[in-house]
């Protein structure tokens, strides 16, 4: 998952970042990152690829979803500590992540071990130097699930395709993709159990933010497209046009394997493309919704997603009818 073809700065920023700066949580976590003493490694410089890039919606996450009543309860360092712990991990899902859909660029065993073990101590540790009491055990058994889960993801993802797609539905692919991108929420969670949120704002601001994940997600899908289907990453928008090249959707036998070239061209013309940038809008619009009313700086951050989805399918559109 990533963030990066999203908005990514902007008036949907420009509130929250008065109380807390996107650039010094970034410039902070690489601090905390350079503190580990492994940056002559070639794993650390791979990890540390996906730490600089510049991402506000990770950054101010803690803020995004501190209701406005609580605003009060928690101060910038508090919120810091918690921003930085979420861009370590949001760096960290990017690495693994990349590590599974690009295998020749995973480095040495004992190096990556050394690196992630190395990174989900920090991570805690920032977490732990926030969170206490009933608030921690409540959390961290919590962290340990997405991760947990993030793990079987990546195993899923790995086996990558041969010639033979099974079928999988949207609801199907939404699920693994939740796995997938879920430690990446903790600080959401975090930052709620410190101020004593309600268990239904909790369950609320999880879904929100989840949806929100998977218009990223979708809204990715698109554009890389080709890509998946030439390194054989299946992502709901190649398993949707591969069924274009099955006859016979019970018989594994019949389902050819096209060449890129004409995979794509039938991707867009058959409006595969169109399609999941639509149903990137919609879980845009639905992560707005259920942020109603508490978490107004997010509802503004998903308005600037769903226009730039929906402008990018418009986009796709005028290139397939010619207009």
């Amino acid at each position: 998952m990533s963030t990066s073809r999203t908005k990514r700065s902007g008036d949907e920023n420009l509130a929250a970042s008065t109380i807390l700066n996107a650039r010094s949580i970034g410039e902070e976590a690489e601090r905390a990152a350079l503190s580990l003493r492994m940056e002559r490694e070639k794993v650390f410089e791979s990890y540390y690829t996906y730490l600089t890039v510049d991402e506000p919606a990770v950054h101010l996450m803690p803020l995004h979803f501190l209701p406005q009543a609580s605003r009060q309860q928690v101060g910038e360092g508090p919120l810091g500590e918690l921003a930085v712990a979420g861009k370590l991990e949001y760096a960290r899902n990017r690495w693994l992540d990349e590590m599974v859909d690009h295998p020749s660029s995973a480095p040495g065993l004992s190096q990556a071990h050394r690196l992630n073990d190395a990174l989900t101590k920090l991570i805690s540790s920032r977490y732990a130097g926030v969170l206490d009491g009933a608030a921690a055990a409540f959390f961290f058994p919590v962290l340990s699930g997405l991760h947990a889960s993030h793990g079987l993801s990546l195993i899923l993802d790995g086996a990558g395709f041969g010639g033979f797609i099974p079928p999988m539905t949207l609801e199907d692919y939404a699920e693994h993709a939740r796995s997938r991108h879920g430690p990446v929420r903790a600080p959401v969670d975090a930052v709620l159990l410190l101020v004593g949120a309600t268990d239904s704002l909790l369950r609320r601001a999880r879904s929100s933010w989840h949806n929100w994940a998977l218009g990223v997600q979708f809204y990715d899908d698109a554009i890389d497209v080709e890509e998946d289907f030439r390194d054989r990453n299946l992502s709901w928008a190649v398993g949707r046009a591969l069924h274009y090249f099955r006859p016979s959707p019970d018989d594994p036998a019949t389902q050819r394997m096209p060449d890129p070239d004409t995979f794509y061209e039938l991707a867009l013309a058959e409006g595969v493309v169109s399609e999941t940038l639509r149903h990137a809008e919609a879980f845009f619009a639905e992560s707005a919704r259920l942020a109603e009313p508490d978490f107004s700086s997010w509802i503004t951050f998903q308005e600037a997603c769903i226009s730039q989805a929906r402008r990018l399918r418009e986009d796709y559109e005028k290139l397939v009818t010619g207009a």
